[in-house]
This record gives C-alpha cells, sequence and structure tokens, in this order.
C-alpha cells in the first residue's frame, strides 16, 4: 500500500540517467549503479513503463538523473512531457484516471520555460529538495518552486535529507505536500527534533505531511508504530491505492 514502508510512490520511469559527482562514499545512487550496472544517458524504452491501462499510479519521474541538471538537452525534456501529455489524454478519453508524476529537481529554475506550456496537463507536481543545511541554497530552490505554482502546477518539498533546521523565513502556505526525513546514509547526530518542527508548521499551514524515516535508537526506523507519538505522520495529498 501507497505510504507503507515509507514509500510514497509506486512506479517509476528514468528515460535520463546522470552520472552523480557526489563524494559521498554511500551515495545510494553510487550503489544502485554499481548494484544493477547502470550506463548513463537518455533511454526512451523507459517511457514504456508509464502504462496506459489498469489503475492510476504515482510514478517517481526521473529520480535517477535530475531532470533539471543543466547538461540534460531539453529536446529530451520535451520528449519525456510529450508522452506524459499524450498518456494523460489516452486515459482521460478512455475514462481512466490519470498517473500522478512526481518530478523532483534541485535545479527547479532550469526547468520552468520549459514545463510552462505543460501547466494543464492532469498529474505533473514539481517538487525540489531542502535541507536546512544552507539557507541561501533552500530559498533558492523555494523561490523557483513558488514560480510553478503560480502557473498553477501542484508543487511539493522533499526535506530529505534534513540536516538542520529549515528556516521560518521559507514559509509552508504554497506546497501542496512536504516529505521530511532523516538521511538513510549519513546517521550520524540526527535527532529528530528539526522533524517535530517541520510537522508543527505543517499543522499551523495546514499543509499534508508525510514523515518517511528518522534515526531512533541508533538505526534508521521507517516503521511509525516506534516512533514517538508526534511523528506519526503519514499524509499523502495524491495518494493513490
Amino acid at each position: 500500500m501507497l505510504g507503507d514502508n515509507g514509500k510514497y510512490w509506486n512506479a517509476d520511469c528514468n528515460p535520463y540517467r546522470i552520472k552523480c559527482n557526489c563524494e559521498v562514499p554511500v551515495c545510494w545512487y553510487h550503489q544502485m549503479a554499481k548494484r544493477f550496472g547502470w550506463e548513463y544517458g537518455w533511454f526512451p524504452n523507459q517511457l514504456k513503463n508509464i502504462t496506459l491501462k489498469g489503475k492510476s499510479k504515482v510514478y517517481a519521474m526521473n529520480w535517477s538523473g535530475d531532470i533539471g541538471w543543466k547538461n540534460i538537452g531539453n529536446s529530451y525534456r520535451v520528449q519525456l512531457l510529450e508522452y506524459i501529455k499524450l498518456n494523460s489524454k489516452i486515459r482521460v478519453d478512455n475514462s481512466l484516471e490519470p498517473h500522478t508524476f512526481l518530478f523532483l529537481s534541485k535545479w527547479p529554475e532550469n526547468l520552468i520555460d520549459i514545463f510552462e506550456p505543460y501547466k494543464d496537463v492532469p498529474g505533473i507536481w514539481i517538487g525540489t529538495t531542502l535541507t536546512g543545511n544552507d539557507f541561501k541554497t533552500d530559498l533558492k530552490r523555494y523561490e523557483a518552486l513558488r514560480e510553478f505554482y503560480a502557473m498553477g502546477f501542484k508543487t511539493w518539498l522533499s526535506i530529505e535529507p534534513i540536516m538542520g533546521k529549515v528556516d521560518r523565513r521559507i514559509s509552508f502556505y504554497f506546497p501542496d505536500q512536504i516529505i521530511v526525513g532523516h538521511d538513510s546514509a549519513r546517521p550520524y547526530n540526527q535527532t529528530a527534533g528539526n522533524i517535530i518542527d517541520i510537522v508543527k508548521r505543517c499543522e499551523i499551514m495546514e499543509s499534508p505531511c508525510f514523515v518517511k524515516q528518522i534515526h531512533l535508537n541508533g538505526k534508521l526506523s521507517k516503521d511509525p508504530s516506534e516512533w514517538p507519538e508526534g511523528l506519526r505522520v503519514r499524509t499523502l495529498a495524491w495518494r493513490k491505492e
């Protein structure tokens, strides 16, 4: 079921893979690339993972390569968006609920002009990542996301990994969904305090909040039954069973 074990999507589509250049030795992306022998580049056959039949799904879109990365050509982005547009039209014409497409980028400012013509395509959600570790970076991403909100897109924030307290000058008045969680790759020095702050702010702004995972008693836990009661929050605005 969607949301169980901290997973808030139930399908994925990765037509473009980039080579991660981060220096984190336990980076999940490095581990997955090594495990599955990933090649890098454009793989349009991946688009067939987006089904035309059956129940609607929540797709993690191109999470194996940030779609906002500057070196991804706009032609690839347009191909992807055109496929989503066609898929949504076919599903609606056949009286099927459109899928939900979760885009997540650390560079949302690079996507504004490309995505703008697709603001009326059902199911597209635009997200960005905040960490609480660098206010200027968080604010830049947040302000770019606000431009998508102003255009009429559904928007969401991934505050994962949360590395510090998210500055209160970043308000949660407009994102349609907040995801928050501790870093699975770097478990040290992580307390629940910063997550509690996010949950309380979401309550005040009536923003849907989903706590994905926390570090508890020296281990990473994705089971809310183990957590303090105030953190057992798993509301999803796009929930599909």
